[in-house]
């Protein structure tokens, strides 16, 4: 009985979280979209576009969804100050290093794709090179926490894809 009320309880926290980063990337990318207007710039939307972005949203969501999901089932904190303990290398962290910020960026992509708007596509990719400065800080924090085990896992998966 404990272990379906753990279960559950890791489902509720890992989905409340990943519609609030969710929520939150949204937000950024329609007022970042507000930009075009003070620009005079013309929206790029069409039906393939918007397919192709709610496919990204999706994907997005469901890659963090995935990884937050782990990190609760190994009793990690999503969001932590200081390094822990664990190394996830299962689940979505067999293909990426980075899932949590990969689904930032899909997310964000599809937003773009949804709105076509010039000055949300700015605004993601200065996201992800904010995002790609900051994972290379977080990287050298996992050598010097899990040394010969970190640099393995980084040499057998990408850091986005």
């Amino acid at each position: 009985m404990a272990l379906g009320l753990t279960i559950t309880m890791n489902l509720l926290k890992a989905a409340l979280f990943t519609l609030i980063a969710f929520a939150l990337l949204l937000v950024a990318s329609a007022v970042a979209a507000k930009a075009d207007l003070v620009f005079g710039l013309e929206k790029f939307q069409s039906p393939i576009a918007a397919a192709v972005g709610a496919s990204f949203l999706l994907l997005g969501f469901i890659l963090r969804f995935w990884a937050t999901m782990l990190f609760y089932q190994n009793r990690l904190k999503v969001i932590s100050p200081k390094p822990q303990q664990t190394l996830l290398t299962s689940g979505p962290y067999k293909f990426s290093r980075n899932p949590l910020y990969l689904g930032i960026i899909f997310i964000l992509f599809g937003a773009v794709l949804l709105l076509g708007s010039f000055s949300a596509v700015l605004f993601s990719f200065v996201v992800f090179g904010l995002l790609d400065w900051w994972t290379r800080i977080e990287e050298n924090q996992l050598v010097v926490t899990f040394g010969k085990g970190y640099l393995d896992f980084k040499s057998s998966v990408r850091r986005w894809l």
